[in-house]
């Protein structure tokens, strides 16, 4: 019998191994988790992510509680395989601090599966709640639930697609050896970015070198990456011939049609090349307009490695001029400005014809929630201001700005003085 000491070793190993296929749980570990999913040959890396899923705190939590903050981490850190530099930069907090509340958090989740059975997995309470509906219905609900997750709490952070490339080959590479299949990687060209979420990315690459390496046992496959006309195609090829994939219930296939993406299956002689196209990255462009230099410096740090780029003003006297110049999808502005009173430019930019269209996010000391938002702001911060809480309201504005037809759409989550 394990001791719950041990328990959480274990756990801390799984979890930094839960994507590794060749991966092994010790006995005890396997029994514990088969205990705390009532079922004796329990999908680990499954059962790990609903338990992670059910720690999130009911909508009514304060966004700055612990609870919130340790869910947080765990999605960050395993689901979503942030590193710990990346998920300290969106929490707002140091490399340090973040180790400690990652410790705490895992000790939270261990207590959780040591002391209490999961509730019945998603996908088949899905399906008991739609009254029939099949399992490939309740497969796709469970899909989008998951990629709503992950963008709850982020921006579309920019990835280097050589560097994922290579962290799905090195993933695959544990399958390829078994069936003999050697995986190289191709040319990529340089510069690439792409306006995909990194784990998005990653599965979508290892389930389609998955999806092929179960039709193979021998040969070899290659990854190479190439831009055209606002899109890049990532291509897999190989050898020997492999079928194409089936037209749905394939995960590939379904996180690539929630990117606006598309794959297709090209073959000559023994030869094969699944070819993924997923867009570009379009850069969202940021009036901020706040006189303190160390926090525009702050708002520059959060936004880095996002699909968003700042311009900033210190005045708010020029701001129309400005907005010409800029042509800014999003405004972000202090109401504590040394040349102009904050509230009435904020009643003047929803009144302009050259700004009525664009979101402002209001980033003051000042609180006045209920008039801001009356006065035309799609958010209000209270400093001092979260990176997560900036992004999240940068995203609620762009999605906001998306439902009328004059930008791209993005994700979004209310934040709030």
């Amino acid at each position: 019998m394990i001791i719950f000491s041990d328990f959480c070793e274990g756990l801390r190993d799984l979890l930094s191994h839960l994507h590794d296929p060749a991966y092994t749980p010790t006995p005890g570990l396997k029994e514990a988790l088969g205990r705390a999913s009532r079922t004796e040959n329990a999908d680990l890396g499954a059962l790990i992510v609903r338990a992670i899923q059910e720690l999130k705190p009911d909508a009514d939590t304060p966004a700055d509680s612990r609870a919130w903050r340790f869910y947080q981490i765990l999605t960050f850190r395993y689901l979503q395989h942030l590193s710990q530099e990346e998920t300290a930069e969106y929490l707002a907090l140091s490399v340090r601090h973040l180790a400690r509340e990652q410790a705490q958090a895992v000790e939270v989740l261990a207590s959780r599966l040591w002391t209490e059975p999961l509730a019945a997995p998603a996908v088949a309470a899905s399906a008991q709640m739609a009254g029939g509906t099949t399992p490939v219905d309740a497969w796709h609900l469970q899909v989008e639930k998951e990629l709503a997750s992950l963008r709850e709490y982020t921006a579309t952070p920019l990835i280097d697609m050589g560097q994922v490339l290579r962290g799905a080959a090195e993933i695959a590479a544990v399958l390829a050896a078994r069936r003999g299949v050697t995986l190289k990687l191709g040319p990529v060209e340089p510069d690439i970015e792409v306006d995909v979420h990194s784990s998005i990315m990653h599965q979508i690459l290892v389930a389609t070198i998955t999806y092929l390496l179960r039709s193979m046992t021998e040969g070899w496959i290659e990854l190479s990456a190439q831009k055209a006309a606002g899109h890049v195609n990532v291509t897999v090829a190989g050898a020997p011939l492999v079928p194409a994939p089936p037209p749905a219930d394939w995960l590939g296939r379904e996180l690539l049609a929630s990117l606006g993406g598309d794959i297709s299956y090209l073959s000559q002689g023994d030869e094969f090349a699944l070819r993924i196209s997923v867009p570009l990255v379009h850069k969202a462009r940021v009036l901020v307009i706040d006189d303190n230099q160390d926090l525009v410096h702050f708002y520059r740090r959060c936004v880095a490695g996002t699909a968003y780029e700042l311009v900033s003003v210190p005045v708010g006297s020029r701001t129309f001029e400005n907005i010409e110049t800029v042509r800014p999808d999003a405004i972000v502005l202090d109401l504590m400005l040394p040349d102009v009173d904050g509230w009435e430019l904020l009643a003047q930019l929803h009144e302009h014809h050259l700004s009525r269209d664009i979101p402002v996010v209001v980033c003051s000391v000042v609180g006045e929630e209920e008039l801001a938002l009356a006065l035309g702001a799609v958010a209000c911060l209270r400093k001092p201001v979260q990176c997560q809480q900036l992004i999240q309201a940068l995203n609620q504005g762009l999605r906001s700005r998306a439902a009328t037809g004059d930008s791209p759409a993005f994700e979004h989550n209310t934040a709030a003085c």
